[in-house]
């Protein structure tokens, strides 16, 4: 690959997409899948799961270049992306160090905004590249640092094919494993559902992948709560994924906005 090489998909999503999203996800958070509430909050309609964004992104780096895994992958997300408009997904090269390749991605909406803002490694070995620092532009009070949410969830195959049809990913990979798009919503359900909770508006994430998940193979995701800002109702956390011998396979951190929290029902640990 040569730096300045792209890829650009054109992409509308619908609220049946939403939909499907949150049940193979387990992410049902409101702002996502209700209408109604989600016209009560500073969004005014359902917009998409983080997550959803990254699975397509995960497929058009397949699409883009087969033959390197991804290593490591950071977004923000930095305005909503909703149904019924086209997107411009776009992939390019920034640097190439063999055998590593540094890819930006990108959605773009149709007035402009970029809907999520990120950055990939492809490769093997060591990670050659070290992601460009993305910034965004009172926590609830039942929040506190220390604390942690975690789930444990097994994907089935028939799970796997749903995705896999949903975001058009055909990576031979997902044959054996759980693609990275349904790890990831493992967090995003964690996140929007349970720590912080209903309400939750993710800003960033950053994810390093170390290992994979075997379909059927139980594995269990965490977050925890570092970081407190309550003058910008803001909370940074820790995400990790399992596997069933307790190795992390996902490792990363998210920033979160919790101004519109419904609930912060959490166990302490």
């Amino acid at each position: 690959m040569e730096i300045g090489q792209r890829l650009t998909k054109n992409v509308t999503f619908t609220q049946a997409d939403f939909d499907q999203f949150a049940i193979l996800s387990g992410d049902d958070n409101p702002i996502h899948v209700d209408p109604d509430y989600a016209t009560k909050t500073v969004f005014g309609r359902p917009v998409a799961h983080g997550m959803f964004l990254f699975s397509h992104i995960c497929a058009a780096l397949h699409q883009f270049c087969p033959e390197l895994p991804l290593q490591q992958q950071t977004m923000m997300f930095a305005a909503p992306t909703f149904t019924q408009e086209e997107n411009v997904l776009a992939l390019e090269v920034t640097a190439v160090s063999p055998p590593s390749t540094q890819i930006q991605t990108t959605f773009t909406r149709p007035d402009g905004q970029r809907g999520l803002v990120g950055a990939a490694v492809l490769g093997t070995g060591p990670l050659a590249h070290e992601l460009p620092e993305l910034t965004a532009s009172p926590a609830h009070k039942q929040l506190q640092v220390g604390q942690l949410a975690q789930k444990a969830k097994q994907f089935s195959s028939r799970d796997v094919a749903s995705y896999c049809e949903l975001v058009g990913d055909e990576n031979p990979l997902w044959q054996t494993a759980v693609p990275y798009g349904l790890l990831g919503g493992m967090i995003s359900d964690l996140l929007g559902t349970t720590l912080p909770g209903r309400g939750t508006n993710w800003l960033k994430q950053n994810y390093t992948f170390t290992g994979q998940a075997a379909i059927g193979e139980p594995i269990t995701a965490v977050v925890q709560i570092n970081r407190l800002r309550p003058q910008k109702d803001l909370v940074n956390l820790s995400t990790t994924i399992s596997d069933v011998h307790d190795n992390k396979i996902v490792m990363g951190d998210a920033l979160v906005l919790v101004k519109e929290l419904i609930s912060a029902e959490v166990s302490m640990r």
